[in-house]
């Protein structure tokens, strides 16, 4: 029950969220020109304007950062980041809607049915009806030619119906109406693989910005390593979330800046440490 109480709650931010994220939103405005140099709190700014490139229609994302100078260690930035509502709740209602469709679409199937089965019993019902008046007419001693066969051209006619329809039914539909609820179990998966998807599309984002930024750091000594710590809250009701350290090693700053390496290759250097965090 603690996860459909806490989507509960999500949900009721999820109409104001809508407007965080908008489809239509103007593209971000060109980037200025790339730095040849920075401080260490311009890492602050870099990593922030990264954030923002990766989810530009997140107008709501909510990201602090600040950094300092470890001694014999280096420049570390933190990092912590608080999605808008709307990303948590977004694939909760999604999958809402993809299940209200397939109901309706259920619902669709099964009133054909019934209406086909309709049809079907009022045409053979009037079937029958037609064969004892034939019957009738035949058997009778004032039987009228024309009448016989007027009855008989509409026999044949609802015969051609009845066929066209017993031809063309639908097969048996069986309505499976546990597939259309939404357990805790689901929310769960929802949540979970959305929270999953949000790590690795930051993981990328600071990986790139730590490579293409901290080998500009103007004051880096020869020893030290460039060190992001990215805290990612897993909700919008707790603190609860993922803490991943990403590093660059003096040797791969050196060998980056002496163009011993490219960017792409400090890129697969950095390394990234996380675990979970209460």
């Amino acid at each position: 029950m603690k996860a459909i109480s806490r989507v509960l709650l999500l949900l009721l931010f999820a109409a104001r969220a809508y407007a965080q994220e908008d489809p239509l939103a103007p593209a971000m405005a060109p980037l200025a020109p790339k730095p040849t140099s920075i401080k260490v709190h311009d890492m602050e700014n870099l990593t922030i304007s990264a954030l923002r490139r990766e989810f530009p229609r997140l107008s709501g994302i909510f990201a602090s950062a600040h950094s300092c100078r470890l001694p014999d260690y280096g420049p570390l930035i933190s990092v912590t980041i608080q999605l808008p509502s709307f990303y948590f709740t977004k694939p909760v209602l999604q999958e809402l809607d993809r299940r209200q469709r397939a109901a309706a679409e259920q619902a669709r199937k099964v009133r054909t049915q019934l209406e086909r089965a309709a049809q079907l019993i009022s045409l053979r019902s009037k079937e029958a009806g037609l064969l004892e008046r034939i019957d009738w007419e035949e058997s009778s001693k004032k039987k009228s030619k024309e009448t016989l066969e007027a009855l008989q051209n509409q026999l044949s006619d609802v015969r051609k119906d009845l066929e066209t329809l017993e031809t063309n039914q639908l097969g048996t539909f069986v309505v499976q109406e546990s597939n259309m609820l939404l357990n805790e179990v689901d929310l769960n998966k929802m949540l979970v693989a959305n929270y999953q998807q949000l790590v690795q599309r930051v993981t990328k984002t600071m990986k790139n910005s730590l490579a293409e930024n901290g080998p500009l750091i103007t004051d880096l000594n020869s020893h030290e390593r460039v060190t992001v710590n990215a805290y990612i809250r897993d909700n919008i009701l707790g603190s609860s979330g993922k803490s991943i350290l990403f590093s660059l090693y003096p040797q791969d700053i050196q060998d980056y800046k002496n163009g011993t390496i490219d960017l792409k290759v400090l890129r697969d250097r950095v390394i990234v440490r996380d675990e979970p965090r209460e």
